[in-house]
């Protein structure tokens, strides 16, 4: 490959082997790890005596420009919470979610987006909008006080937006990611097991958020500064 420059967008699932405690090195010139989880230490370890540019963590997450917005001030009040799960709805998860926002805060409206591959059977009309074939994500995020969303590649685009969030895990990648985002102190992290939350309670995390201005401002300058797009 002489004259090509090659980078590896890396984590820690390896095709040879599943997932690894280490990453598998690469003979590249560039290796990029965006995950909330990556380590830098563990990629020196691997890498050591190479060549290759080592870019690890969230900062070097690839965000569409739309969502490049940066940080925002924080409303007051919370009167919108997002939620969403991204293209499935493991489980009911949605359901719950939504359920759990409508408990908590009893005069916040919800938007639900259910994604490509998804079906909803919960609360629709109301204090909640049901969206479907969602093409402006950032409109969405832009008006939302909060957020509900699955730990995938959404957490990125919601740090970037300035979007105070609460984590949801429900795979086995996303409590990698998860618990990556929590160490960062971005936000909290709830976990989704066998159709149950887990990991906290839910209700009094929304509840907590929707009343604390503080807390909710903290979490949006933090996440669009580690995730500057």
């Amino acid at each position: 490959r002489q004259g090509v420059t090659v980078a590896c967008i890396d984590d820690l699932f390896t095709f040879e082997e599943g997932y690894r405690t280490a990453p598998l090195p690469r003979n590249v010139d560039a290796v990029v790890n965006y995950s909330f989880s990556a380590s830098e230490a563990a990629y020196a370890r691997a890498y050591d005596g190479s060549s290759a540019d080592l870019l690890i963590g969230p900062t070097y997450a690839p965000v569409r420009r739309q969502f490049r917005c940066g940080p925002r001030a924080c409303r007051p009040e919370v009167r919108r919470i997002l939620v969403t799960t991204g293209s499935t709805n493991q489980g009911g998860l949605l359901e719950g979610l939504v359920e759990a926002c409508l408990n908590a805060a009893p005069e916040v409206h919800v938007a639900v987006v259910v994604g490509k591959m998804a079906s909803y059977d919960g609360p629709a009309g109301g204090r909640v909008d049901v969206l479907r074939d969602v093409a402006g994500m950032a409109a969405l995020m832009e008006d939302a006080d909060l957020a509900l969303s699955a730990a995938g590649s959404t957490l990125y685009e919601l740090a970037a937006m300035g979007v105070p969030t609460v984590a949801v895990a429900s795979t086995e990648n996303q409590s990698l990611n998860a618990d990556g985002f929590e160490r960062l102190a971005l936000g909290p992290v709830i976990l989704f097991e066998e159709g149950r939350f887990a990991g906290g309670d839910l209700g009094s995390i929304v509840s907590n958020l929707v009343e604390d201005l503080s807390a909710r401002a903290a979490m949006a300058e933090r996440g669009s500064s580690v995730v500057d797009g």
